[in-house]
């Protein structure tokens, strides 16, 4: 779109990309997996035997020294390539999932709080369990009278996110989403995203750029998305100057959710309130800026949909960085009957 220079079409002012592949597999999963897997050790409770065991294998690999040496604030330099880079088997993060398994069969990689029985899914073989937002014939007479789901194939949604009438929402693509698989994987083989596309993006962009990241996100770790912007040159530096120190204070929505008799009635109680508090930590320099996002697994607006908003509110210059993400109001009345 850059490179079209059409602004009547493509007037791209910035961007916004959650737990995204931007690396290669060892540099974005393999090196920083075991930090991960230590931080959640009290959540994991791992068998301490298997958690020495996947030290080792992972300061065997040269993981563990690669990111000591590189995972500074600010970079040292443009990193090396990880040894084995172009493996795409997440051997160390395999090992780590198939013995969670073992012991809580509903582990899931994508939100590692996840625990049996999963009583909040309509589909046991969903891996995105997102009810009601997933399941066939949810009705809102608030907003939809007559129209039934999924969610976003209601006609109201469609409209508001400018989605096309004739094509089905469904949680997760059933088609290969890889537009360049290697020969030996079906990973995307394509060069590198945070070493190709972003620098470009982030310098040719007038506006913000935003990368968020789940906490709960086990298939591609926070640290491992830092990690690889911390090697991305924009705007005449490497990567940040400081580890994320700003705390994310997400605002109340206002929402009276004992009030069965107002303007969302009992449905408030279940769905209609948002998190707020501190809901993460997040950093911006240079026009770009890192969230982690607390409770969030690999779907962020899934399971933290308050903090997803207000990164959109931020990313539309709805409110300012350092208000916006420190707390300040909604920029629409989230409590309003019929938003």
């Amino acid at each position: 779109m850059l490179d079209r220079q059409d602004t009547t079409y493509f007037n791209l002012q910035g961007s916004m990309i959650y737990d995204p592949a931007i690396n290669e597999d060892v540099p974005l999963v393999e090196v920083p997996i075991l930090a991960f897997t230590e931080y959640w050790q009290n959540l994991l409770k791992l068998n301490s035997t298997f958690l020495d065991y996947i030290r080792g294998q992972h300061a065997e690999a040269g993981y563990t020294s690669f990111y000591e040496e590189h995972f500074n604030f600010p970079p040292n330099g443009v990193f090396p390539s990880a040894n084995n880079s172009a493996d795409f088997s997440s051997r160390i993060r395999g090992l780590i999932q198939d013995a969670m398994t073992l012991q809580e069969p509903c582990f899931n990689v994508y939100h590692i709080t996840d625990t049996c029985p999963t009583l909040w899914s309509w589909n046991a073989e969903d891996a995105f369990p997102l009810a009601p937002f997933t399941q066939a014939g949810i009705q809102d007479p608030q907003l939809n009278t007559g129209d039934s789901g999924p969610y976003y194939n209601l006609t109201v949604v469609r409209d508001a996110i400018h989605a096309p009438v004739g094509r089905e929402w469904e949680a997760c693509s059933p088609n290969p989403v890889f537009t360049n698989p290697s020969n030996a994987t079906s990973g995307d083989g394509s060069p590198r995203a945070q070493l190709t596309v972003m620098p470009g993006v982030f310098d040719r962009t007038p506006g913000i750029n935003i990368v968020a990241n789940g906490q709960f996100d086990m298939l591609i770790p926070s640290n491992g998305t830092l990690f690889s912007l911390q090697n991305v040159t924009w705007r005449g530096a490497q990567g940040f100057s400081e580890y994320p120190p700003n705390i994310l204070q997400i605002p109340p929505s206002g929402i009276n959710a004992s009030d069965e008799n107002g303007p969302w009635g009992s449905f408030a109680k279940i769905e209609g309130v948002g998190r707020s508090g501190e809901m993460g930590k997040w950093v911006f320099e240079r026009g770009v800026g890192f969230v982690d996002v607390a409770y969030a697994g690999h779907g962020v607006g899934r399971y933290n949909a308050a903090a997803m908003f207000r990164i959109i509110e931020v990313l539309l210059g709805r409110v300012g960085v350092e208000e916006g993400f420190g707390g300040a109001a909604w920029s629409v009345d989230i409590a309003a009957s019929g938003l």
